[in-house]
């Protein structure tokens, strides 16, 4: 995958495979904060991703932080996992604020995600809408505090966003190239 920029050329080694690999409509933010890069990452479950994540990290000053996640699932057929889309939402939601604490020790990272995990689950999902590709679409929301989390089915993936601060107007796009 190539990225361009006035002046610049960007190359994603080995992207486009992952994406071939996946086999399914990748989404992205359509409008990423500006100064955030966007880290790619999969998960697997049956030799083949099932997961493919678009993490944002700002580069911002000294640190680097959180500032988005958009986790598109491919559907499997696998006890293990689960396809209902408040549950991944959720637990893309626990992962995101989990990993967003600053621990120090294995006993601190547990002890934190046991207590994101709780708060996740007592937060109560609502009606939304986002756009993806232009077209609204509706789906369901999730808030704790000023973090904000949605998911949508989209063809036969499932996508979740969580967002380090909510915004009224979400926006995704496919990856031009994914399969569609």
């Amino acid at each position: 995958m190539e990225h361009a920029e006035p002046g610049r050329l960007f190359h994603f080694p080995g992207l486009p495979q992952v994406f071939a690999e996946f086999g399914r409509p990748v989404l992205v933010l359509a409008r990423p904060e500006v100064g955030s890069v966007c880290m790619f990452g999969t998960g697997g479950v049956d030799g083949k991703p099932w997961t493919l994540d678009a993490d944002y990290l700002d580069q911002a000053g000294s640190g680097t932080g959180r500032v988005a996640l958009v986790r598109t699932h491919r559907p499997v057929e696998s006890r293990m996992v689960d396809r209902d889309p408040v549950s991944l939402l959720r637990s893309a939601f626990s992962y995101f604020l989990a990993n967003a604490a600053d621990v120090r020790s294995a006993e601190d990272h547990r002890r934190v995600a046991d207590e994101v995990r709780a708060l996740v689950r007592a937060a109560v999902a609502r009606p939304a809408v986002l756009r993806v590709d232009g077209v609204s679409v509706d789906c369901v929301a999730l808030e704790i505090g000023d973090r904000q989390a949605l998911v949508v089915e989209h063809g036969d993936v499932v996508v979740t966003v969580v967002l380090a601060a909510g915004a009224d107007d979400v926006e995704l796009v496919t990856v031009p190239g994914t399969a569609g």
